[in-house]
């Protein structure tokens, strides 16, 4: 027999042992292919026959996590610790099959009220973290990839335009950074992040256009999501005229305090000028918002902060403006964009159809002349 001592990926010290070899020689042999093939492999191999989905799941983090980006590794944390360890992190990495995970992970989830966006979201960091053990010669192949995942549940976090209009024309009644924040949002549908991550100098009041490259959360300030999200845009005059307003309101607010407005300082304040917006107070706006329409008895479709990028979207999709322009202008990209306004698609079809006939209307006479 042979036996071996070493210390896993998580630095735990482990022992590997076998016997019933014929001679000393071939236990020997053995054992000098083990040690090859942990050196060869990081030890993976060695580690492969008792590690837990849980025990690998910290080896795949801890090895890629540099390369996320920090909301993504604060995402992906959430979900391990809070619901793959407690679910299914007991289950050998090489036992993992898709009736499993099914039954002890994706059912489970359901019946404690997740959302199909929320399990689809858990469900790709867990099989990405199994495609790293596939690469990686553990397993020979992703057994839940297959699993069956609901698709996103049918966009509603929208306004049309006219709803759009009644809430903007009640958010004018807002306080100077609600209102400022809220029109830029809903003319622009950049993401709340990337607005409260602009400096003055991302303004060019002369081109009117803003620049996008930064966002913006209780994460802190750092680096726009993805590539596509570096962007200029274009911006209507409307919101122009009450970021000149807007910007006077500022200068003054910062002399009160002593202060100069800066073209590095961030655009929004909050309400009394004497920091910096952060995202709360425009989810508080947005349902003190809805209130005074409530007690005016006035009925609109519910939305949060980021409906009204939702909303921008939808309104250009429906006018027809191509895909991929109205991806660049949300720094999303083309294929995004269908996955996630698949029902703006579905009615601008109907429409496509409606206008074709109409644009052919006199062969429909023809035929029924005949």
């Amino acid at each position: 027999m042979y036996r071996h001592l070493y210390y896993d990926l998580l630095g735990k010290r482990r022992e590997r042992k076998q016997s019933g070899f014929k001679s000393l020689q071939e236990a020997q042999r053995e054992l000098i292919l083990l040690k090859a093939s942990m050196l060869e492999n990081h030890q993976l191999q060695a580690d492969k026959h008792d590690m837990n989905i849980s025990q690998w799941i910290d080896v795949w983090y801890k090895t890629y996590c540099n390369d996320w980006a920090i909301s993504t590794k604060v995402a992906r944390k959430n979900t391990i610790e809070k619901h793959v360890k407690r679910l299914i992190g007991d289950i050998k990495l090489k036992d993992i099959t898709k009736t499993i995970y099914i039954n002890r992970f994706l059912n489970v989830l359901k019946k404690e009220g997740f959302k199909s966006n929320s399990i689809s979201s858990m469900h790709s960091t867990i099989s990405t973290a199994l495609n790293a053990a596939v690469e990686d010669d553990i397993l020979d192949r992703n057994r839940i990839r297959s699993a069956p995942i609901e698709k996103p549940e049918r966009l509603t976090n929208f306004l049309t335009p006219q709803e759009l209009n009644m809430f903007l024309r009640y958010a004018k009644k807002e306080r100077h950074s609600d209102y400022t924040l809220i029109i830029l949002l809903a003319y622009t549908g950049m993401r709340s992040g990337e607005a409260l991550g602009m400096y003055w100098s991302d303004i060019d009041f002369d081109d009117e256009t803003v620049y996008i490259k930064r966002t913006r959360d209780e994460l802190g300030t750092r680096k726009a999501k993805t590539s596509n999200s570096i962007r200029t845009i274009k911006v209507d005059e409307l919101v122009f005229k009450q970021l000149k307003k807007y910007r006077a309101w500022c200068i003054q607010r910062k002399l009160e305090y002593g202060e100069q407005l800066s073209d590095d300082d961030y655009i929004f304040l909050n309400n009394d000028g004497s920091m910096n917006y952060y995202k709360e107070l425009l989810s508080i706006a947005i349902r003190r918002i809805y209130r005074h329409m409530k007690k005016d008895k006035v009925k609109i479709n519910t939305i949060t902060g980021h409906g009204l990028r939702h909303t921008h979207a939808t309104i250009l999709l429906s006018q027809g403006i191509p895909v991929k322009t109205v991806a660049d202008r949300l720094g999303n990209t083309p294929e995004t964009l269908l996955e996630t306004y698949a029902h703006s698609f579905d009615e601008l079809e109907e429409k496509a159809v409606s206008v074709f006939s109409e644009s052919l209307s006199f062969v429909a006479d023809s035929v029924a002349e005949n």
